[in-house]
């Protein structure tokens, strides 16, 4: 079996799983599971659960010892049975999430084995990890979540995601509670010896990896969704109590999504049936592909009248599209080892982004069109950032898989090689990749092989797409223009690493395929070429261009830079570009002047141009560009640059947007107004922009119905912002009595925002109180550190807040998301701040989850920013650089 074939690639082959070291990460191939049989009895009014489990399992060879994963739970009886033969065992413990059955006496030798495990485990309380405790309404839920390595929080098991299993669960709860989990309930009767218990039999799974499996217990409410799809998926959506009637928009758009991806695979949803369950909260983690039962934060999924804005309509399309198609890409066909688990999250990325478009086309237009993108640059630029694909070696590695390079930066590489190799090929490599191993497991070269054969490309393809997933960075272009001469005109391009000033790059290769957008003789041309080192391209008109622009379409995980001639063009050419053109190159150019690379004067130069632009996806851009220009790096001359743009675009948009959607708007017209209204009210000359904003906050204090849904966040976040005194405890008294999430999460993010010194410092102190002294839950203390230390002018006295009550917060917040931290405060930019950072983090990082490697990208932000701080006073360079020097291929 593949799962066999996976785990033979750890140095296992003659080694038994007695010779493990405690500390190992994985278990080795001495045994593989065959089928589970799994019971809990869970009550969620209690802090803990029992339960048994009796997994089929082979022998593969002569043993002492078969290892499991087990973490915090107390193991009370083990019997393992060979045939007929029972095997006496003797308890071992290794590490803290590992538990050996030794055989006493006789040895573990091949055949099946059948082992029965009795056990107890308690319920998180905070973090949403495990089987975990949330409320909602004074009621008690309990749900699962098993990725990446929680599993074994519940289920002593195989928890490693190449080990694919049957499963037959049971689920004994209060009579009063229903239970969810993968598959159908097949019955569920009354307890006899239990009075007032019911037990729910669930029907037997297709297999699984435990970090697939998922549960649900507690006073649910559920909404039939009907039936989708070609084979006839049944739906459900499964709520808080009272709640299913919110799930509206998500049963209205669900079968039309499901029917989209079962278009583009080919096949028929591959599970029994599908239900859609609401967490209260969640920490750390949106919504979780669960075969046939996938999970959300109830702010995702559910929704009153309201509150279904477009905004959470698009919302729930990409969030859910995303994790429907881990149906098939990750759950159907399951990676073998989490050194691949990139190529899940960015084909699930890729695949909800092309979803939307077919959902509705205005979702994915104008600024959003290119959101990904910039998401990826973002990630990637940094020399710490790490490469798409990891070897994975120990629990960091695993943590550290799920973020923006895998997410943002797989999907863009996707999407560049679909635009490379066609889309119709690409699609056909992805159907071929999903039935040669639908049930099984699959590896990212497994992928490669499929697309490449699949578009013609064979070895190319996957070499190619071997240079952006298994080495870091980002590609920089450096583009010029030649014309004249007798000659055709010609770019000449020169690729190496992406790098800020003062910083370098080892050298790399790529082959990135790359198309440019020009104007000659009055047309718009494309020309598409593969960039592999410095090149001379001809373009193939007789005339020189009027202008030039890298990434056409606005794709493309590469940045061009232009020398200055070709930047003189633009300058002047801006307003006409095309809108996916001209948003790329907003975002290019605003990471580029926060790098260095160009200078914020020519950024400011350009964002003139760019809020002169017709489409208001380019406005956004600028507004994109001048949100980033803080006080610290700007000169005073630069200072006074942007009050100009200010007085001349900004306020004048302020004044014909208002701060009040309307029903016609379409999202790119609510989301560029809810930027341009908060960034014009909290500049210089923006005091009437706050007045109007504070008078609307009251109003919608005495009345949630009074403002449309799409404007509450920035109408809110801008009356804390500016709060005095009464201002503020009238947020905090509305805080108080508001029960719902999404309510709550925007008046906690409007306290956080405080300028005032005072009242920011109560803000601070929610997160460390109790609720029932006027504090926050632990993931509301959470989320309003986040939004303190995100926020430009309170991240220094929250960094500060932070060292001082560091232990507490450590307690407070859920567990193991101390490391997420330190993410925002790469935003730091100060020389004293960063000291601060390094004393106080340096040691710190390394106990907290994912916590070396964030704290080492957050202090190359903070050197950037002071980098690009000190060259704020002068011009950089445009291009004065010699061609890259040649180096390996990745």
């Amino acid at each position: 079996m593949r799962a066999l074939a996976a785990a033979l690639a750890v140095a296992w082959s003659t080694a038994s799983a007695a010779d493990v070291a405690p500390t190992a990460l994985r278990l080795g191939d001495a045994a593989s599971p065959q089928l589970y049989e799994l019971r809990l009895a869970i009550d969620p009014a209690e802090p803990g659960f029992t339960g048994e489990v009796r997994i089929t399992l082979l022998v593969n060879r002569e043993t002492d010892v078969i290892w499991l994963n087990a973490k915090d739970l107390d193991i009370e009886q083990a019997t393992f049975v060979q045939g007929e033969k029972p095997i006496e065992v003797r308890v071992q413990r290794a590490g803290d999430d590992r538990v050996g059955f030794e055989a006493v006496g006789d040895k573990f030798v091949f055949g099946t084995t059948t082992a029965a495990i009795r056990y107890r485990g308690k319920l998180e309380p905070s973090a949403t990890h495990g089987l975990f405790h949330v409320s909602e309404g004074g009621k008690p839920y309990v749900m699962s979540q098993f990725e990446a390595i929680d599993a074994r929080r519940a289920i002593p098991s195989f928890d490693e995601p190449g080990w694919k299993t049957p499963w037959d669960i049971t689920i004994d709860a209060p009579a009063a509670d229903a239970a969810v989990s993968n598959a159908a309930e097949a019955a569920a009767e009354d307890i006899a010896d239990r009075p007032g218990w019911r037990r729910h039999r669930f029907a037997r799974t297709k297999p699984l990896p435990t970090y697939l499996v998922a549960l649900a217990v507690g006073p649910f409410a559920t909404a039939d969704g009907g039936t989708a799809g070609e084979g006839r998926t049944p739906l459900r959506f499964v709520a808080p109590e009272g709640r299913a009637a919110e799930a509206r928009f998500a049963r209205s758009a669900t079968p039309r999504v499901l029917q989209l991806l079962e278009a583009y695979f080919g096949t028929p949803f591959p599970f029994g049936k599908l239900d859609s369950v609401a967490i209260p909260g969640t920490t750390r983690f949106g919504a979780m592909e669960n075969a046939g039962m996938i999970t959300y934060d109830s702010r995702l999924l559910l929704a009153t009248a309201r509150e279904e804005s477009p905004e959470f309509q698009r919302g729930y399309v990409s969030v859910g599209a995303h994790e429907m198609a881990h149906q098939w890409f990750g759950d159907l066909v399951t990676l073998a080892w989490w050194d691949d688990v990139w190529l899940n999250e960015a084909f699930a990325t890729w695949m909800a982004r092309k979803t939307v478009r077919q959902f509705r086309p205005e979702w994915e237009s104008g600024w959003r069109h290119g959101e990904q993108r910039r998401r990826a640059l973002q990630a990637d630029h940094l020399l710490s950032a790490r490469q798409v694909r990891n070897a994975v070696v120990d629990k960091n590695d695993i943590y550290g898989g799920f973020d923006g390079i895998t997410y943002s930066k797989g999907a863009e590489v996707l999407s560049m090689f679909e635009s490379w190799l066609g889309e119709a090929p690409f699609r056909q490599g992805v159907r071929n990749y999903l039935s040669r191993h639908a049930g099984g497991n699959a590896t990212t070269e497994d992928f490669f092989r499929a697309v490449g054969e699949a578009g013609g490309r064979g070895e190319q393809a996957a070499a190619a797409l071997r240079s952006f997933v298994e080495q870091p960075g980002l590609p920089l272009v450096d583009v010029s223009l030649a014309c004249g001469g007798g000659r055709l005109p010609a770019l000449k391009v020169a690729q190496r690493r992406f790098a800020a000033a003062g910083h370098t790059a080892p050298p790399q290769r790529w082959m990135t395929p790359a198309c440019f957008r020009y104007r000659s003789e009055g047309k718009l041309a494309k020309q598409c070429t593969e960039v592999t080192s410095d090149a001379t391209i001809p373009l193939g008109v007789a005339t020189c261009p009027d202008w030039i622009v890298g990434n056409a379409d606005g794709a493309g995980h590469w940045i061009a830079r232009y020398d200055a001639p070709l930047l003189g063009k633009l300058a002047n050419a801006v307003v006409d570009l095309p809108e996916d053109e001209a948003v790329a190159f907003a975002g290019d150019m605003t990471l580029l002047v926060g790098s260095g690379l160009v200078s914020r004067d020519e950024g400011l130069r350009f964002a003139n141009s760019l809020l002169r632009h017709p489409a208001l996806g380019v406005r956004h851009g600028g507004m994109y560009f001048l949100e980033r220009q803080r006080d610290e790096v700007l000169s005073a001359a630069q200072r006074q640059a942007r009050q100009a743009l200010l007085v001349s675009y900004v306020f004048p948009m302020a004044r014909s947007f208002g701060w009040l959607d309307h029903a016609a708007d379409d999202l790119g017209t609510r989301e560029l107004r809810a930027l341009v209204m908060a960034y014009a009210a909290r500049m210089p000359g923006g005091e009437r922009f706050r007045a109007r904003a504070n008078d609307l906050a009251m109003r919608w204090i005495d009345n949630p119905e009074a403002l449309p849904a799409s404007s509450v966040a920035a109408v809110l976040v801008t009356t804390g912002r500016f709060a005095d005194t009464a201002t503020f405890d009238r947020l905090a008294g509305a805080l108080a009595r508001t029960q719902g999430a999404r309510d709550r999460s925007r008046l906690i993010a409007a306290l956080a925002a405080a300028r005032d010194p005072s009242l920011r410092a109560r803000a601070l102190d929610m997160a460390l109180r109790d609720p029932s002294s006027g504090g926050l839950d632990p993931h509301e203390s959470f989320g309003l550190l986040q939004d303190a230390l995100r926020d430009d002018a309170n991240r220094a006295p929250a960094f500060a807040f932070l060292r001082e009550h560091w232990d507490g917060i450590l307690k407070k917040i859920p567990s193991e998301s101390g490391g997420w931290l330190l993410e925002p405060l790469g935003g730091l930019c100060s020389r004293r701040d960063r000291q601060d950072f390094a004393a106080f983090f340096q040691q710190r990082a390394q106990d907290l989850h994912d916590g070396p490697r964030r704290y080492a990208q957050a202090l190359e932000q903070i050197d950037i920013c002071l980098a690009s701080s000190s060259a704020g006073e002068r011009a950089a360079p445009v291009i004065k650089r010699k061609a890259p020097r040649r180096g390996r291929r990745g």
